[in-house]
């Protein structure tokens, strides 16, 4: 195997990499791990193509062994680009215009539609009349899970902000978690019209639909919200720009270690105290 480590530059060209010579497999499994993170459509080709390359590596081996046949490198490689080719092309790929993307696909020779990103202004949706508005996010850590509640009328008055944690569900749990905590807030407060304004899209969907089918693991949370939702004189849910919505993401970065805490928001500084400013002042936010 460590044959191969050495003479694959045809075939780290292609994935976009030129790198040194790797001593032992340890260290190239180090770097590979360092090296393909996010979930891009060019990170995933990485490593689609570092799992058929040990697929491919561990075959050959295999047929040394027990065939005494062998294939050169080049040969290797050829079929692990091959099988990539052969994967990609059954998918319909859309990637944003950049000279890396361009020059990525037309090395692996893989058909694509180049999409250029559009530059969209936002800014914080303000509640009409006398509803309130309801932003609330959820999101996942390794070992628990949190949410972030923010109430406010008018221009942007605060009416009330409060975290909470759990243990892990998942991120439409964790969403569905805050948009549970809003509503018991509004029934407890008093406020009867809501206008939620929430930037997943997964939660979105699964509020606004007719027949809704929420994953196992969430329906006790979905049956407590239905439940909720009959208590309310009227409701609204949008989906809004994440950039619209700092102020809850904040929120549930505080890592509240109870289920429900709720936060003085004129004690937590500058930074949150902005934000509700520049909110409130309908600053226009750059969403690509």
């Amino acid at each position: 195997m460590s044959f191969f480590l050495t003479d694959l530059a045809g075939l780290l060209i292609k994935m976009g990499y030129v790198t040194g010579q790797r001593d032992n497999w340890i260290e190239e499994i180090k770097w590979c791990a360092d090296s393909f993170v996010g979930s891009s459509i060019i990170t995933t080709i990485w490593k689609l193509t570092f799992n058929i390359y040990v697929y491919h590596i561990w075959k050959e081996r295999k047929a040394r062994l027990f065939k005494q046949t062998n294939l050169s490198t080049d040969k290797v490689c050829w079929l692990i680009i091959r099988d990539i080719q052969l994967k990609l092309a059954s998918h319909d790929i859309v990637v944003d215009v950049i000279p890396f993307s361009r020059s990525f696909f037309h090395m692996w020779n893989v058909t694509c539609i180049f999409q250029l990103k559009v530059e969209l202004r936002c800014t914080w949706v303000r509640p009409e009349g006398d509803t309130v508005m309801i932003n609330t996010d959820g999101s996942l850590r390794l070992t628990m899970g949190c949410f972030g509640v923010i109430i406010r009328y008018g221009l942007g008055v605060c009416l009330i902000a409060f975290a909470g944690s759990s243990m892990v569900i998942s991120v439409l749990g964790h969403e569905l978690q805050g948009i549970e905590a809003g509503m018991l807030a509004a029934i407890h407060r008093g406020f009867k019209r809501s206008h939620f304004g929430l930037d997943s899209m997964a939660a979105v969907t699964l509020m606004n639909n007719t027949d809704p089918d929420p994953p196992r693991n969430v329906r006790y949370i979905w049956r407590h919200i239905v439940r909720l939702r009959k208590q309310l004189d009227w409701i609204r849910i949008d989906h809004i720009y994440r950039e619209t919505n700092r102020a809850t993401d904040w929120l549930d970065g505080i890592y509240p270690p109870s289920a429900f805490e709720i936060i003085d928001w004129e004690r937590l500084g500058e930074e949150f105290a902005g934000i509700l400013t520049d909110d409130s002042s309908q600053i226009v936010y750059f969403q690509l």
